[in-house]
């Protein structure tokens, strides 16, 4: 009892306490219910439903014919929904954003080592960072944690004196490029170090009051502390000082911009010079010639019709019984190529990745066969200028098929053609013949289908460029862009899409949360004609120009790839 007593006395205790402060617990309770009810009924409108319905058609360009035959849409208008960038974006458009006493910082994470090549060669350099800062000063500090990143920063010199500037800069893999006006196009390199430990850096430029001067700073930060600072001495000046204040200026307002967010309108995306890249510079002369073979005209079908006779084709490497699961992996029947394309990488001598290199002797000798044929098929009216290329499938128990990828010109007029056709050596036969029902289509649309949802707007535009620049080189009206997109919130792809100059594309929309598997099933559902390729790709991938037409090649009816 005596127990219960003080329990009891505790408890009454307590309530006498509380009593006099009822209303304030009820007011925060009623504060911490609303409060809640309000994040509840947020997250509802911006989450996604569990359950996929049928897509939405946002977008398409070029593509009535698919539509005609009324694939599985939802026909319910889309509701565009303004992302957040878009939204800062037109309050500061309102507000005018102070440019002096600051520089532009953009940051590319997880990048390792401290080469700067890593940074320069990285495919959303400049373009498309993932942080935008901005900076007082030309002294940087790194907290602590903050590793293996990359930075740009930039921005204009605005000195107040004429004459000869000392600069003096300390820091370790730091490139420093400064314009001779304010077009970022003018800029050279005045200093570098490439060395992975800090040095003292000097060099001078004669600047003008009141002129504006580009500058841009490159740095590698790896994975050890790493501060730099650029500083310079005016004329008649006594010391060495940080650059800021009213010397320098912005060149991007890109405050809106953040995490990653991306513009595709934004006017500050132009390249500059200095961070052109140039795609494949170690290819050799051969290996350059087969990447540019688009650049040359096909050879019309009535040139190479009956050159050699048909010829059953069916390997025996052809699987015709039901595999389990990941077992097709080994299934997989490996080409090899002349010129070789450097994709053999080895382990051990054993070479477990790329193409198996062709012999060239195998490879002149099969060209040869096949020039004798044309010459007696079109009386000698077209000569080999170059072999491109020569694609050989070894089938150790029916022959050898192959693909002549070559240069042809036509005697009289001096035009030069690009020959690309299969043929094929039956064992034991001395001859070349064509493989029947084995001809790839040159005008297939080929139709290169895309997923995506959250926050990988950077690649997303990057994907859009990369395809827009194919088609800029290639003009080729049979690339057909599909992107089936689950709530993308940094980037508007209607924007990007109409902006790309592609000539055709879709965009469809998704309600349900991401999912991937049923995205690409409806995405390729409005694919509505038979003799048209689906091509399934990912993000974070560079295509080469030459991707369209070897899709083409390699491709037959109901053959999925997978690359």
């Amino acid at each position: 009892m005596l127990v219960k007593w003080k329990h009891s006395r505790h408890v009454g205790e307590m309530f006498l306490y509380f009593l006099p402060r009822r209303r304030q617990i009820l007011k925060y309770f009623a504060l911490i219910l609303v409060v809640f009810i309000i994040v509840r009924l947020f997250s509802k409108s911006e989450t996604p439903s569990e359950e996929p319905g049928l897509p939405i058609l946002v977008v398409q360009h070029g593509n009535d014919q698919y539509f005609r035959a009324k694939p599985p849409l939802n026909l319910e208008t889309y509701s565009k929904q303004h992302m957040q960038w878009e939204m800062r974006k037109q309050t500061s458009s309102s507000t005018s954003e102070v440019t002096y006493g600051k520089l532009n910082v953009h940051i590319w994470g997880e990048i390792c080592g401290y080469d700067l090549n890593s940074l320069k060669n990285h495919v959303l350099f400049p373009k498309y960072p993932q942080r935008r800062l901005h900076t007082h000063t030309t002294g940087f500090t790194h907290g602590i944690g903050n590793n293996d990143f990359g930075e740009r920063i930039f921005g204009f010199l605005l000195p107040k004196s004429t004459g000869l500037h000392s600069f003096r800069i300390l820091g370790k893999s730091v490139e420093v490029w400064i314009g001779k006006n304010a077009d970022p196009s003018s800029a050279e390199l005045v200093y570098q170090n490439s060395l992975s430990h800090n040095s003292v850096g000097k060099f001078e430029l004669k600047l003008v009051a009141k002129n504006k001067y580009y500058i841009e700073i490159l740095h590698k930060k790896g994975n050890q502390d790493d501060d730099f600072a650029l500083t310079w001495k005016v004329p008649g000046g006594s010391h060495f000082a940080e650059i800021g204040g009213s010397d320098i200026s912005v060149k991007a307002l890109d405050a809106y911009l953040r995490n990653g967010e991306v513009d595709s309108t934004e006017p500050n995306l132009e390249i500059p010079t200095i961070h052109r890249k140039i795609r494949f510079p170690i290819l050799n002369e051969q290996e350059q010639q087969r990447n540019d073979l688009f650049k040359l005209p096909l050879i019309p079908d009535k040139v190479v019709k009956n050159v050699l006779t048909s010829c059953d084709y069916k390997p025996s490497y052809i699987v015709d019984h039901t595999l389990t699961n990941y077992k097709g992996v080994w299934e997989t029947h490996y080409s090899s190529l002349y010129p070789i394309d450097k994709s053999n990488v080895t382990r051990g001598g054993w070479v477990c990745l790329g193409n198996d290199g062709l012999k060239e002797r195998e490879a002149v000798q099969i060209v040869e066969e096949y020039m004798k044929s044309l010459d007696k098929k079109n009386s000698g009216k077209y000569k080999l200028n170059r072999i491109l290329s020569v694609e050989k499938n070894h089938d150790p128990l029916k022959g050898d098929r192959y693909l002549l990828e070559l240069e042809i010109e036509d005697i009289k007029t001096s035009e030069s053609y690009r020959l690309s056709e299969y043929v094929y050596k039956q064992k034991g036969q001395t001859s070349l013949c064509a493989p029947h029902a084995y001809r790839w289509s040159r005008n297939a649309t080929v139709n290169i289908v895309l997923t995506v949802g959250g926050r990988q707007g950077r690649w997303v535009q990057h994907f859009i460029n990369n395809l827009a620049e194919i088609y800029r080189q290639t003009k080729d009206q049979n690339l057909n862009v599909i992107i089936m997109d689950f709530h993308s919130k940094d980037i508007n792809i209607e924007e990007a899409l109409k902006l790309s100059g592609l000539p055709r594309y879709i965009l469809l929309h998704m309600k349900s949360k991401f999912h991937k598997t049923i995205g690409l099933q409806y995405a390729m559902s409005i694919v509505t004609d038979p003799n048209d390729i689906v091509f399934v790709c990912d993000l974070h991938l560079y295509l080469p120009v030459t991707i369209v037409d070897h899709i083409r090649k390699v491709c037959t009816v109901f053959s999925v790839l997978l690359f």
